[in-house]
This record gives structure tokens, C-alpha cells and sequence, in this order.
């Protein structure tokens, strides 16, 4: 006799393989195919470190970039070259090249007066003390001779002069780099002094006193400006009024 014999589906044995052995290597694929979303622990350490040495390595680069601005040598300025109309007598503390005009306290002169009806003209700051006392002073005065002990004094503190004061709780604050510039009005009476300060203009008394042949000053203590009297030196042109010029030489001056 002869037993049946039953053919397995050719389908059942992929099933039969699934169920069993193969299982856990499809399944190993299918997790293969998903996106890794854990994180080890040394790639956690390393982002926390690199995290908490930032404001570190910020604060060093400030650090460092503040050294070397303070050590760094300061830009020097170049002087300005005197023309006709330059500085004339001043206080003996005080020292004069070209048109710069710096050392110890007192005040000086153009070396011409404003023999025109309307002048403008520039001062501009180049250092200011680190002491309080730093103070600079524009306006006008009477002539004095080298030696006088009003060249030593303030301008209002003597007759027939006036200063507006920058620095030293004056009308306004005195920085490195301001651009001061003063116009002389004598077209009309009483005669008037205007000031500003970067292009912006500074309130001040009206002035008192200016009688007779005034001469453009400065008062100056622990700073160093350059006087600029001549149109080419302006640094704020565009503040010189409608109608007013640069200090020009006397026909006089000019004959001579």
C-alpha cells in the first residue's frame, strides 16, 4: 500500500521562515529605515562643553581686543600749516606750532583782528586732559601785548573780552575729535558771537563788552587744539553761515 503524499504550498515557506528564525533580521532592516533620533553620551558631552566654553572664548576675544586698543598708539593728527592768518601772542605756558596750540593755561590770539563785518572760523579738539579742570574757551578780546597778565586769564574775567566755555561745567562737554566753530557778527549793533559744537549750535550768554578793535581768542588748560583760520582747514564748512568769510589780513597788513 501507498501512503498519500501532500504537497506543502510553495507560499506557506516564506510564511513559515518569517515566523520563525528570519524574523528578527526584517525587522532589524524596517528599524534601519527609520531615522536615528538617539543622541550617545559622548556626542551629548561634547555639544555641552562646546556650549559652555562659548561665552568663555567671547569674553577672552573681548578681552584681548581691549588690550590691544589700549596699548595701541594713538593716531597722531598732522598740524596745520599756518598761513598769513595764524596765532599770534599768547601766555607764556603755552605752546604754539603752526596752528597747533596746546601745554599749559592761558590765552592766545590770532595774529590779525576781525577787520571784516562778518568771520567765521574752526577749532578743532585734538587731546583732552583726563582731569576734570580740562576746559577750552572761544570767543574774542582786546589786543594784548606778550607778557600781560591778561593772557593768563580767562576771557570775561578782563574788559572787552568774551569766551563761551567747553569742558569744566561750561555750555557744553569737551571730547576728543569736536569740531568747534565760531562766527563774528559786527554788520549790525550790538555785535554777536555764535558757537557750535559738531554742527549743532551751543547755547551761550549774549556777549557783553566787545568795544573797539576785537581779535579772535582762545582759552585753553589742559587740552591741545588745532586753530583752524583759514577756509582750507574747515572740517564743517557747511556750518560757516550765508555771508561770512574767513579772517582775512587787514589792507594794512597787506600793504606792509
Amino acid at each position: 500500500m501507498w501512503a498519500p503524499f501532500f504537497d506543502v504550498p510553495c507560499e506557506q515557506a516564506p510564511a513559515a521562515a518569517l515566523s520563525s528564525g528570519t524574523s528578527g533580521s526584517v525587522a532589524s532592516v524596517a528599524e534601519s529605515k527609520l531615522p536615528k533620533t538617539k543622541i550617545s553620551q559622548e556626542d551629548l558631552s561634547a555639544d555641552m562643553l562646546s556650549q559652555d566654553s562659548k561665552p568663555a572664548a567671547v569674553s577672552n576675544a573681548k578681552e584681548t581686543r581691549q588690550r590691544q586698543q589700549d596699548h595701541a598708539p594713538k593716531k597722531t593728527v598732522q598740524e596745520l600749516r599756518q598761513g598769513a592768518v595764524g596765532v599770534g601772542v599768547h601766555a607764556a605756558s603755552i605752546q604754539v606750532s603752526g596752528l597747533r596750540v596746546k601745554g599749559g593755561t592761558g590765552r592766545c590770539l590770532a595774529n590779525v583782528a576781525a577787520v571784516q563785518d562778518r568771520a567765521y572760523w574752526e577749532v578743532h579738539v585734538i587731546e583732552v586732559g583726563g582731569e576734570l579742570g580740562s576746559r577750552l574757551q572761544v570767543g574774542m578780546s582786546a589786543y594784548h601785548p606778550a607778557g600781560s597778565d591778561a593772557l593768563e586769564q580767562e576771557m570775561g574775567t578782563s574788559t572787552r573780552s568774551y569766551g563761551v566755555q567747553f569742558g569744566g561745567g561750561g555750555e557744553a562737554p569737551l571730547r576728543e575729535g569736536d569740531i568747534i566753530g565760531v562766527t563774528y557778527d559786527q554788520s549790525v549793533f550790538p555785535v554777536s558771537v555764535s558757537v557750535w559744537r559738531n554742527g549743532s549750535t551751543v547755547a551761550a550768554p549774549l556777549p557783553r563788552g566787545l568795544k573797539g578793535e576785537q581779535w579772535p581768542a582762545l582759552f585753553i588748560g589742559g587740552c591741545t587744539v588745532d586753530w583752524a583760520l583759514g577756509e582750507e582747514h574747515w572740517k564743517s564748512a557747511s556750518t560757516c553761515p550765508t555771508g561770512f568769510s574767513a579772517l582775512m589780513l587787514s589792507r594794512g597788513l597787506i600793504g606792509d
